[in-house]
């Protein structure tokens, strides 16, 4: 039986003239590793909080994309019936700070039961309803990139939600939905959004579902936001339980955002992994966005501390650093203290800059990938029985402990056209680079090959 490693992110050496946090990380480094990578790392903003200038240079630096987080919603936009205007002064202000940082923009969110003033009842539904889409849509073409259309129309247990739509139009009112914000924006990506269908369950099956037949007819939806919230006593999904429902909602051709990662750990250190493992699995799963669901904790009620900023004066904590890591793919590991690198009967786990890697009893190291190729074998993802530890194993059983499906297909190193991954050694724990001086620190030696 081999013992079990786990990962966590290496510190990268950034050299940025842009504003450093208390960590040493650059506040930019994460929309600078974001970029680099192709995905969008965005934030939930509300207008107010923007007395406090830490939220609002944090917010410009730190990201690359901005969610209007209430002020687009229809009790904000048009709270009274017509002949009431509409109020878009709180989303304007959003949009105009987020195209003076150059950021990308989510309108949240068009339908939502629990956010429709309640005249809207008394009216003809469907009319006001694709009135009320044509107006807000409109009004922000061309500056908003993409909308959340639909919120949360289902149940935990896979049925839809008895709101005010449902009662009066049926499920067909998420299509109406739909074709309206499209007939007023043919060039927005429509999002449907929910909270609780993060991993497989019966809710996500039922979100499978509707957008599958939404796509088989004809219905424009271009992606699906998972919200996840995780804290001390609500345990979701881990962040690899979310990778099968990624996969099927990427393999219909949909966009699939984090919609509001919310992690309000008491412990820094775990809020920092999770922090880690939620925004890699999206980077590596092919996720076109991470959107974190505030700028700072003060937000929130304490004791509740989901975000990457503190709730005393909006500085980073470690869960900045668990966010950066992740992006930058470089990897930090702790090791028990009889932890022998040179033993190859130990299983380990890490990440390369473009694909997962693995050592199962063997000197050799292998990449994984997500689909088979020649001269590869199956990699299956374990639980240690008892525990929360995950491996990787390339026995179909686990070496005995439980089996939570494939992972990937290993490929042995090395071979043309491969470049050499460094064992490297800093203040006596060890990481992997593809810099071949080791980004300044000890040097030990090639170890592993990788595309």
């Amino acid at each position: 039986m081999c013992r079990y490693v786990k990962i966590f992110a290496l510190l990268a050496v950034l050299s940025l003239t842009i504003p450093i946090s208390a960590g040493g990380q650059a506040l930019g480094a994460l929309r600078a590793a974001a970029d680099a990578d192709g995905i969008l790392i965005g934030v939930l903003m509300d207008t107010p909080f923007w007395n406090d200038p830490g939220y609002t240079t944090n917010a410009g630096t730190a990201f690359n994309a901005v969610t209007a987080s209430n002020a687009m919603v229809w009790t904000r936009i048009q709270p009274n019936a017509p002949p009431a205007p509409y109020d878009f002064s709180t989303g304007d202000q959003i949009v105009s700070f987020a195209q003076s940082h150059t950021q990308s923009i989510k309108g949240h969110v068009l339908i939502d039961g629990n956010s429709t003033p309640s005249w809207v009842w008394n009216t003809d539904v469907q009319s006001t309803m694709t009135a009320h889409i044509s107006a807000v849509v409109s009004h922000y073409k061309g500056k908003i990139a993409a909308w959340d259309v639909v919120n949360e129309a289902f149940n935990s247990d896979g049925t839809y939600k008895n709101n005010g739509f449902y009662q009066r139009l049926g499920p067909a009112y998420i299509d109406i939905a739909f074709q309206a914000a499209h007939a007023a924006d043919p060039n927005a990506l429509l999002f449907y959004n929910d909270s609780g269908g993060e991993g497989e369950n019966a809710q996500s099956d039922a979100i499978y579902n509707m957008v599958q037949s939404m796509i088989s007819r004809g219905i424009p939806i271009n992606g699906v936001g998972l919200e996840m919230y995780k804290t001390d006593s609500r345990v979701p999904p881990n962040a690899q339980g979310l990778i099968p429902n990624i996969q099927r909602l990427r393999a219909l051709g949909l966009k699939v955002d984090m919609s509001e990662l919310d992690i309000g750990l008491s412990d820094l250190n775990q809020q920092r992994s999770s922090f880690w493992d939620f925004t890699r699995v999206c980077l590596d799963f092919g996720c076109r966005a991470v959107i974190i669901g505030g700028v700072c904790d003060y937000e929130r009620p304490s004791p509740d501390n989901p975000f990457l900023f503190d709730r005393t004066s909006c500085a980073p904590k470690p869960a900045f650093t668990g966010a950066v890591h992740a992006l930058q793919g470089v990897f930090w590991r702790t090791l028990s203290q009889s932890y022998n690198p040179w033993d190859h009967s130990i299983t380990f786990i890490g990440f390369s800059e473009t694909s997962y890697f693995a050592e199962y009893n063997t000197p050799s190291w292998f990449t994984l990938y997500r689909n088979a190729t020649s001269a590869v074998k199956p990699v299956y993802l374990c639980n240690v029985v008892g525990t929360q530890d995950h491996f990787l194993s390339g026995s179909s059983t686990c070496e005995g402990q439980t089996v939570l499906g494939m992972y990937g297909y290993g490929y042995k190193a090395a071979g043309t056209g491969l470049i050499p991954i460094m064992r490297c050694l800093i203040n006596g724990e060890h990481f992997h680079s593809r810099d071949p001086h080791c980004e300044g620190y000890t040097v030990e030696g090639p170890i592993f090959y990788s595309p």
